[in-house]
C-alpha cells in the first residue's frame, strides 16, 4: 500500500511539475551543438550623429524680399513727373503737389483729398500690376505706376 502510495504521490508531482513547464527548454538556453556558432552579420554602417542640433532637413528657400521703398512723384507744371512709376510690391509712391493749382489723385483704387500747393498723398502697392491715374480736378492730367 505503500508503494502505491508511493507512486501515486510521485506520479502526482511529476504532473504538477510538467504543466508548469519544468523540465522543458526555454530561449534563453543555448542549445549544444557539435556545429561551429554562426556569428552574426555585421550590421550596417551607421550614419554619424549631427555635432549640432541640425537634423538633416532640407534648406527652405528665403522668401522673397518684399520692398519698402518711398519713391516722389513731383506735380508740376499741370503734369505727373516722373510717369510711368516702376516699384516693386511694398514700395510707396508719395505724389507732392508742387504746383499754385490744386489737385486731386483719383484712380480706381486709390484716391487722395485735394492736394494744394505743399501738400502730399501717398498710397502703398502691394499688389503687381499696373495702376492708371489722373486729376479729378484736370482731366487732362494722367500718369500710371507699374508694380513689379
Amino acid at each position: 500500500m505503500k508503494k502505491i502510495i508511493l507512486s501515486i504521490t510521485i506520479a502526482s508531482v511529476a504532473l504538477v511539475l510538467s504543466g508548469c513547464g519544468y523540465g522543458q527548454k526555454t530561449a534563453t538556453t543555448p542549445a549544444v551543438s557539435n556545429q561551429p556558432a554562426v556569428q552574426p552579420a555585421a550590421p550596417a554602417a551607421a550614419t554619424p550623429a549631427p555635432t549640432n542640433n541640425v537634423v538633416n532637413q532640407p534648406v527652405a528657400a528665403p522668401a522673397p524680399a518684399v520692398s519698402n521703398k518711398t519713391v516722389n512723384v513731383s506735380i508740376q507744371n499741370f503734369a505727373f513727373n516722373p510717369t510711368p512709376v516702376r516699384v516693386k510690391a511694398g514700395d510707396t509712391v508719395v505724389w507732392v503737389n508742387d504746383d499754385p493749382a490744386p489737385h486731386q489723385i483719383k484712380a480706381p483704387s486709390f484716391n487722395s483729398q485735394t492736394l494744394n500747393t505743399g501738400d502730399s498723398f501717398s498710397f502703398k502697392f502691394t499688389t503687381a500690376g499696373t495702376y492708371d491715374y489722373g486729376c479729378a480736378i484736370h482731366p487732362s492730367m494722367a500718369g500710371q505706376v507699374i508694380v513689379e
